[in-house]
């Protein structure tokens, strides 16, 4: 804030009449120089009141400066001036004021008003002083700010032109490089080009090399007997000509050689037909054809037999044939003929090691979504069919399918209920300590009814409350069984029945299980009469692995299991095998009790299924516990209606559709071994649990393993096992078939 001029001088008169007045110093005068400035502070203002004591007063109290006072704002002014050029002015006024302190000392006897008039100019020149150091302030601030302007201006100017500076480079580098590119690939084709050119000229020379060559030797071969060509292919294969006159077939040297039988239009048709080298070693006496006046095998005989056989079957004759095909049969023989020699070898295992199983098992994550197919191409087939087959079950399916040369297709690798294939796992284990021990099926269990539970299914249960007799139930036996008969009544029943089916078609081993089904019961009933509640029950090992595995009884899986020891025993067997995932927490007996505890024991089914592949090639096992097993799963009647079923309507389908006379069981060496899984129906979900089925499979020396399996089905107990029985069959029909195309050259080899 800025005051008048006025008020500056009248201050500085007055301050300079009192100091005239009151005889003071002359420093009174720069005071008033001060006070025309407004460069007085309260802490300066004061002045010697009395000479003689020296005492200092306050010319103006403190409270003058701050209210009302024109002079105790003077300090905004000095602030807009700054505070570099205040200071400067401040000190020339001083300095100033010295000066006119010293003159006034001078002439202070006569000239006090001349010191006034001083005083005044003096007031006049620093507050021009003062203006013109303001106004240096002004200009100066204006000039940094200007400067600070063009400073920014030009930094701002150098950041544009060094980001133009660099999109130029970056743009130039890209061209450079696109160019570079462009080079490098205009060099590759070129080069690609001049090897092709190269190539096709290099095939080109050799072709013709290969025509001039196979022209001379065709006309060595005619005129001089030299070489005979064979064409394979892109090439040729050079072998000695033949002699006429001479039959080669006769001798197992040239065969060794790989030379075989050439066939020219001189010799006899009988005599032109290759005989199988396998047939070649077969005992004479074994051979339809064998000769007794040689003692070994009508050569010419089985020519023609072989002729008459490929003129029925539609086939050429190997003089109709063309050099390629007839290299082709005979590679095809060899390799039939190597893997009828590693299949009836005795060291021979159907599914090795599991090595590339494992391998390729290992390397799938443990999901629902897994779908793998050894064949990629065949992917897209297999979803179609199986989304097919879940929508009309309602149900997720899980399935694998593997030969010996590895796993060839597997949907669904989480863990699947074991109730039902838990069955297997057990007859392996006990088949397994059998040999061991080496016991055999007639080993007895004895147990207690409360061993037992009645409040589930069991065919054991059925059979011991008529009397432990297990075959088959006529009217007239069931009513033989009844209490209320008697012993002679008993017994008419049971002849009359007996004669009844002698005139029958049963065969013989029908009529000696009915027989011994009638010992049983004799001798059941009685031994019932002097039974009681404490007394125990005896079942062979055989009759409870017919119960487990046969009629898949969750009572008799419970008696088998002590046989063993218990369910951890069990789970370390799997282990032992190579099953990582299987774990068993309840037995068949409770979860068919309770359905909830079905879903606890699990296993993926891969392992299952590897589990049976080992039990087929377990050379450890002894004759007597393999066949206790292999009895039970043998065409299993539980499971007619499933994979049994699936694959049996594939086997005869593809047979008529290529013209092979099938006879399933006994040329064809066609067998299966399957064991049924059922979770049982659970009324709190309304959904059966779990229908599984697994089965291995052999056709033709060769063998597969299949498992398949459907988790929570609904709709209401028999809709569900329809629906799941049906599905089962279709899709083991199926995989059967994809098996026997994609393996019909090995498994068909003369068609």
């Amino acid at each position: 804030m800025r005051h008048n001029s006025s008020e500056h001088e009248q201050a500085a008169l007055t301050l300079a009449t009192k100091a005239k007045q009151q005889r003071l110093q002359p420093s009174v005068l720069a005071m008033a120089v001060s006070l025309a400035l407004g460069l007085v502070y309260p802490a300066a203002a004061y002045a010697v009141s009395d000479p003689n004591s020296l005492k200092v007063e306050h010319l103006y109290p403190e409270s003058s400066f701050t209210q009302g006072n024109p002079l105790a704002n003077h300090e905004e002014w000095f602030q807009d001036a700054g505070q570099a050029q205040a200071q400067q002015a401040q000190a020339q006024a001083q300095a100033q004021a010295q000066q006119a302190q010293a003159q006034s000392a001078q002439s202070a006897a006569g000239a006090e008003m001349s010191a006034v008039e001083r005083a005044r100019q003096a007031a006049m020149q620093a507050r021009q002083a003062a203006m013109q150091a303001h106004g240096q302030a002004r200009q100066a601030e204006q000039q940094s700010n200007t400067a600070a302007q063009q400073q920014a201006q030009q930094a701002q100017l150098q950041a544009q032109q060094a980001q133009q500076q660099a999109q130029l480079q970056a743009q130039q580098r890209a061209q450079q490089q696109a160019q570079l590119q462009a080079q490098q690939q205009a060099q590759l084709q070129a080069q690609q080009q001049a090897q092709l050119s190269a190539q096709q000229q290099a095939q080109a020379q050799q072709q013709a090399q290969a025509q001039q060559q196979r022209a001379a030797a065709q006309q060595q071969a005619n005129f001089y007997g030299g070489i005979q060509p064979i064409p394979m292919g892109n090439g040729s294969l050079q072998v000695p000509a033949p002699r006429e006159g001479f039959n080669y077939s006769h001798n197992a040297q040239y065969h060794a050689q790989g030379n075989g039988r050439f066939d020219i239009p001189a010799f006899a048709p009988q005599d032109s037909v290759p005989v199988p080298e396998d047939q070649t070693k077969i005992n004479p006496l074994a051979s339809p054809f064998y000769d007794p006046i040689t003692g070994g095998i009508d050569m010419a005989k089985m020519r023609r037999a072989e002729i008459e056989k490929r003129i029925a079957q539609g086939k050429k004759l190997p003089q109709e044939m063309t050099p390629n095909e007839q290299m082709e049969a005979r590679l095809k023989s060899y390799d039939r003929s190597q893997y009828e020699i590693q299949i009836n070898s005795d060291l021979f295992q159907a599914f090795g090691d599991f090595k590339h199983h494992d391998e390729v098992y290992n390397s799938l994550p443990t999901t629902t979504d897994v779908f793998y197919v050894d064949r990629p191409e065949d992917l897209p087939m297999f979803k179609e069919k199986v989304a097919e087959l879940e929508k009309q079950v309602g149900a997720p399916i899980g399935f694998v399918l593997f030969d010996n040369a590895g796993l060839i297709v597997l949907k669904d690798n989480t863990d699947f209920p074991l109730q039902g294939l838990t069955s297997f796992h057990l007859a392996y284990a006990v088949a397994s300590l059998m040999s061991t021990r080496g016991d055999n099926g007639s080993v007895t269990f004895s147990f207690l009814p409360k061993d037992i539970r009645r409040d589930i299914v069991s065919p054991l249960v059925r059979d011991l409350d008529r009397t432990n007799a297990i075959g088959y139930k006529s009217p007239e036996v069931i009513e033989a069984q009844t209490p209320t008969t008697t012993g002679a009544e008993r017994g008419r029943g049971i002849a009359e029945y007996m004669r009844s089916n002698q005139g029958s078609n049963l065969d013989k081993k029908t009529r000696e299980e009915m027989m011994n089904y009638s010992r049983r019961l004799n001798r059941n009933y009685q031994e019932d009469p002097k039974r009681s509640s404490a007394d125990p029950f005896l079942l062979s090992l055989n009759e409870l692995m017919h119960y487990t595995l046969g009629e898949g009884d969750p009572n008799a899986s419970k008696l088998l299991l002590s046989y063993i020891g218990t369910l951890p025993a069990l789970q370390l067997f799997d282990r032992v095998q190579g099953l990582k995932r299987v774990q068993f927490k309840h037995l068949q007996a409770d979860a068919a009790a309770n359905p909830e505890l079905v879903r606890q024991s699990t296993a993926p089914l891969y392992e299952s299924a590897r589990l049976l592949a080992a039990f087929n090639q377990d050379s450890k096992l002894s004759a007597d516990a393999r066949a206790i097993v292999e009895n039970q799963l043998y065409f299993n009647p539980l499971d007619r209606n499933l994979i049994q079923k699936g694959v049996q309507n594939s086997i005869e389908f593809f047979g008529k559709k290529n013209k092979i006379m099938v006879d399933l069981h006994d040329n064809e060496g066609y067998s299966v071994y399957s064991i049924k899984g059922d979770g049982g129906y659970d009324a709190k979900t309304d959904r059966r649990t779990v229908m599984s089925d697994m089965a291995l499979i052999k056709y033709r020396k060769h063998t597969v393993v299949m498992i398949i399996a459907i988790k929570e089905i609904p709709n209401n107990e028999l809709q569900s096992l329809r629906n799941s029985e049906k599905v089962i069959s279709g899709l083991s029909n199926f995989l059967y078939d994809y098996y026997l195309q994609r393996n019909a050259a090995l498994l068909f080899p003369d068609e």
